[in-house]
């Protein structure tokens, strides 16, 4: 999982992300078959930047291929080292891994922006000491 670290380049735009959802969901087979690779480890170093997305993926028969999508007139175009070379499997497990590393960071840095909530203790007693007109002393 190391080699699936965290990206630690600029986020993606919300619109680039909804784009990049709808390039997987256009897939069809390869989309399926990429979630497989990408599920199964065999992206390496993925890297996010903000108009292109890099990774290594173990083929099947291990050949390591250098994988890109990048960002061109509103929609992601996915190029491989492949025999295929374009939109393949390898390019949609690409996808596939920097959609779930990119929901994770969010998810992670909502996290630590909320502030931490008050104990029920913490919240009421400033109430109910108002109303009672005295302050409240815990036990």
């Amino acid at each position: 999982m190391s080699d699936q670290a965290q990206p630690t380049t600029p986020d993606l735009d919300p619109l680039q992300i909804e784009k990049l959802a709808n390039y997987i969901a256009r897939g069809g087979v390869y989309a399926k078959r990429g979630l497989a690779y990408a599920k199964d480890g065999a992206v390496k170093n993925l890297r996010i930047g903000p108009q292109t997305i890099r990774a290594e993926v173990r083929g099947s028969y291990a050949d390591a291929y250098e994988t890109q999508l990048a960002f061109i007139n509103q929609q992601w175009r996915g190029t491989c080292t492949c025999p295929f070379g374009e939109n393949c499997k390898h390019s949609y497990a690409v996808a596939h891994l920097a959609r779930s590393a990119i929901a994770s960071r969010q998810s992670t840095s909502a996290a630590t922006t909320q502030p931490a909530k008050k104990s029920f203790r913490e919240t009421w007693m400033p109430i109910v000491a108002k109303k009672l007109g005295r302050s409240l002393s815990p036990r």
